[in-house]
C-alpha cells in the first residue's frame, strides 16, 4: 500500500468568503518578503523590471498571524496584485513565492512599496485592501529558460491576474508533494535539472537505485549532466524541444547501464488541468513544460497543484537564476526557487520569463515506481505476472498535451 507521509493533502468544498472574513493583516517583519526583479535573458535583459517577487516564510507566517493554513492576498497601486495564494503549514514547503505587477515604468528602481497583505482563513472573491504597509524590496537575477532556441524579443506582458477570480462554490483543494530537491543549473539546464529532481525525490521518498549524484554539472558523470548528454543539450544551451526532453528522459530510464529499466511507470500529459492535479495527488514525480508567447520555454519540477475557488494552480521547484558557474541562487523560497501560480485557459499568469512574456502550459511529463509483484504460488504465478505486466505496461502513455 502506498504511504503519503511525505505529502501534505486537503480536499475541501469552501464557500467564497467576502473580504475581512477571518483575515489577519500582515506586517513587513511577519514572514513576508518582497523584490524586484532584474531580467538577465539572452537577448531581452532588463534592469529593474516591472515584475516584483512576493516570497513567504510559511512558517513565520502562519506562526505570527495565528493560521495553519490561509490564502494569501496582497493589494497595491495596481489592484489586487496576489490574490489567493495558498500558505499551508502542513505543505512541507518551507516557503513559497510568486510574481506580481509592480506598476512602475520598466527600468525603474523600486526601493520601497505601499502594500496591503492579509491571510485569510478561506479564499476572497473580491479584496480592495485597507491601511498599507511600507515593504522594502530588494534586487533578483532572474533568468529561467531553457526549452528550445530564443527568438526576437516581443512587446512585454505584465504579471495580470484580474481574471483570477473565484467562483462561489468552487472546489478548493491542495495537493503538495514534500522533500523535492533543487539541483544549481547551469544557464538553459532546465530541462535535464527538472528531471534529475524527480528521480532524486523518487530515491529520497521511494527508494528508486539511481546511479548518479544530484550535484551541479554539465555533460559529466553527474546525474544532471548525464541527462545533459541523453538530451542531447550543448553546454549553455537549451534543449531543443519538449519531445527532445521526453526521448532523453526515456533514453536514459531505458538505458541498461543506468540500472534502471523497468522499474519506473512513465507518462505523458493528456491535456487536462486534472490529469496534473491528480498526478501530483498520487505520488506520481510530474515534470512541467511552459512556453513563452515568443517562442521557446521552461521547465521546472512540481512540488503542488490544486484548485481555489475552481480556480487551478501549480507550484514548482527550480533554479530562477541560471548561470554557468554554481552558485545557490535562484533554489530558495525567498529568491524565485519554489514558485506558484494560478492558471487560467492554460495561462502561468503570475510567472513570466523568456522574452518577458506569459507562459503557456505546453506538456507535461511524469514517472512513479512500478509496484513490486506480490508473491504468488507457481500454479498461479505465471498467468499472474502475465496479467499484471500488461496492466502495468498498459498504463504507459506517450500523449502529446494540447497548447
Amino acid at each position: 500500500m502506498k504511504t503519503r507521509s511525505l505529502m501534505g493533502l486537503i480536499v475541501v468544498m469552501l464557500s467564497v468568503t467576502t473580504p475581512g472574513a477571518e483575515a489577519v493583516t500582515i506586517s513587513s517583519e511577519e514572514g513576508l518578503q518582497f523584490s524586484q526583479l532584474d531580467l538577465t535573458f539572452t537577448g531581452a535583459a532588463q534592469s529593474n523590471s516591472s515584475y516584483g517577487l512576493a516570497a513567504v516564510d510559511i512558517a513565520a507566517l502562519t506562526t505570527a498571524t495565528g493560521l495553519s493554513s490561509g490564502y494569501l492576498n496582497i493589494s497595491s497601486a495596481s489592484g489586487w496584485v496576489v490574490r489567493n495564494m495558498p500558505v499551508e503549514s502542513n505543505s512541507g514547503l518551507t516557503g513559497l513565492s510568486t510574481m506580481f505587477d509592480l506598476g512602475n515604468a520598466p527600468g525603474t528602481r523600486v526601493a520601497n512599496l505601499e502594500l496591503h497583505a492579509d491571510l485569510s482563513a478561506t479564499p476572497l472573491a473580491s479584496f480592495s485592501g485597507g491601511s498599507n504597509t511600507t515593504f522594502a524590496l530588494t534586487s533578483l537575477t532572474y533568468n529561467a529558460q531553457g526549452i528550445g532556441a530564443p527568438r526576437a524579443t516581443a512587446p512585454g506582458y505584465r504579471v495580470d491576474t484580474s481574471d483570477v477570480a473565484p467562483a462561489p462554490g468552487g472546489q478548493t483543494i491542495s495537493r503538495w508533494q514534500s522533500g523535492h530537491p533543487s539541483v544549481d543549473q547551469d544557464t538553459n539546464q532546465c530541462a535535464p535539472a527538472s528531471v534529475a529532481n524527480s528521480l532524486q525525490w523518487l530515491e529520497d521518498t521511494q527508494g528508486l537505485p539511481v546511479p548518479y549524484d544530484n550535484v551541479p554539472g554539465i555533460r559529466d558523470n553527474s546525474l544532471v549532466g548525464k541527462l545533459d548528454q541523453a538530451m542531447n543539450r550543448p553546454a549553455h544551451n537549451p534543449v531543443a524541444s519538449a519531445d527532445a526532453m521526453f526521448a532523453g528522459k526515456k533514453g536514459f530510464l531505458d538505458d541498461p547501464a543506468n540500472e534502471l529499466v523497468g522499474k519506473l511507470i512513465i507518462k505523458r500529459w493528456d491535456g487536462t488541468l486534472d490529469w496534473i492535479i491528480n498526478e501530483v495527488d498520487d505520488d506520481e514525480n510530474v515534470e512541467l513544460v511552459i512556453y513563452w508567447d515568443a517562442g521557446g520555454g521552461h521547465a521546472v519540477d512540481l512540488v503542488g497543484a490544486g484548485k481555489v475557488g475552481g480556480i487551478p494552480w501549480v507550484a514548482w521547484t527550480h533554479d530562477a537564476f541560471q548561470s554557468d558557474t554554481p552558485n545557490g541562487v535562484g533554489t530558495h523560497w525567498f529568491d524565485g526557487g519554489v514558485g506558484w501560480s494560478p492558471v487560467i485557459d492554460g495561462e502561468i499568469v503570475a510567472f513570466i520569463g523568456g522574452e518577458f512574456l506569459r507562459g503557456r502550459i505546453g506538456d507535461a511529463m511524469s514517472e512513479s515506481m512500478r509496484p513490486v509483484p506480490e508473491p504468488a504460488t507457481w500454479a498461479g504465478g505465471v498467468l499472474g505476472c502475465v496479467v499484471c505486466g500488461w496492466s502495468v505496461w498498459s498504463r504507459v502513455r506517450q500523449r502529446r498535451g494540447r497548447r
